[in-house]
């Protein structure tokens, strides 16, 4: 189990202090905010050194999968693969590409994987389902042919905030499919799920980091264009209230300080309850987004997450027996 020492959070705690509590909140439901962050976001976590660190290189691909163009953004390991991490980015639904996912992606990549990372198209202009319906398309697709173009039966998925939802979206819709045996684990981070608005988000105040707390509810009404709090718990947009059986292991984290603490906590129990294999973490004081910033409770994290995959790779766990 992992755990943090008190001079790691403190030192995490310093830099949430005086870094992230000087910067302006996004407000997602301003659209000249958002129009204006995209740009900003895009440029804050572009790290053109992640990749030429470790000699690696990245590909633009564009999976044509039906009717349904998916781009996606592949970067492969100099190794014979592990497996493929089908990797989802966050930022509100609205914004960020896959590139974003550079320095989280690389580490994977130079441990062994060939990383999937899909480049869906944004809400509100697109509808909210598309995303769904993208991402999992995506998986869909890495899950019938990780082998022939990756040489790997091991798929994956990681997911950040608005990723993690879009994850946990496409691992409920495809379960009855052929290949589903494939995805053998899924990291989840401080992911919203439930799009009526969890308890910790009606409670948000204006003091939270990274977002602007109290514009949150009103944010899942208009980018799910669902005005109803009923209609935007179904199962099909909120997977707090999908089917939990038969899931594959999963790594549930999220900060102590994060508005979005219950959506982890009650998929948490729904995955208890239904006898799926995971492991939560609660990270002290950390807020939204905290294993992107450079602190040693996110370098910590990340390294156990990467960790915690490979004990999940089949010839892990029969060493493990």
């Amino acid at each position: 189990m992992l755990s943090f020492s008190p001079q790691e959070i403190e030192r995490s705690i310093a830099f949430y202090r005086d870094k992230l509590a000087r910067q302006p909140r996004v407000d997602f439901n301003k659209r000249w905010v958002v129009q204006l962050a995209r740009p900003l976001f895009y440029l804050a976590y572009l790290d053109r050194r992640a990749l030429k660190k470790h000699r690696l290189k990245a590909e633009r691909r564009t999976l044509h999968v039906g009717e349904r163009p998916i781009r996606v953004r592949i970067i492969r390991s100099p190794d014979p693969p592990r497996g493929v991490i089908v990797d989802i980015h966050g930022g509100g639904w609205t914004m960020a590409r896959a590139v974003n996912n550079d320095t989280l992606n690389a580490e994977f990549a130079a441990a062994g994987y060939v990383v999937l990372s899909i480049d869906y198209h944004y809400a509100p202009e697109h509808p909210f389902e598309t995303l769904i319906e993208e991402c999992t398309t995506a998986l869909r697709w890495a899950l019938r042919n990780c082998e022939t173009e990756f040489g790997t039966s091991n798929v994956f998925l990681n997911g950040d905030s608005a990723g993690a939802h879009l994850s946990l979206c496409a691992a409920q819709r495809l379960k009855d499919e052929p290949h589903y045996g494939r995805l053998k684990a899924m990291v989840l981070r401080y992911g919203c799920y439930d799009l009526s608005a969890t308890p910790s988000v009606r409670e948000a105040s204006s003091d939270v980091l990274v977002f602007y707390g109290p514009s949150l509810r009103q944010f899942f009404e208009r980018i799910t264009g669902r005005s109803d709090e009923t209609a935007r718990r179904d199962p099909k947009i909120s997977p707090l209230y999908g089917d939990f059986e038969s899931l594959p292991p999963a790594l549930l984290v999220v900060g102590t300080a994060d508005p979005l603490i219950d959506d982890s906590r009650l998929v948490s129990h729904a995955m208890r309850k239904a006898g799926t294999d995971h492991e939560f973490i609660l990270v002290p004081e950390a807020p939204h987004s905290f294993d992107r910033f450079p602190t040693p409770v996110a370098e910590k994290f990340n390294a156990y997450a990467r960790a915690w995959i490979a004990q999940h790779l089949p010839s892990a766990r029969r060493t493990e027996h």
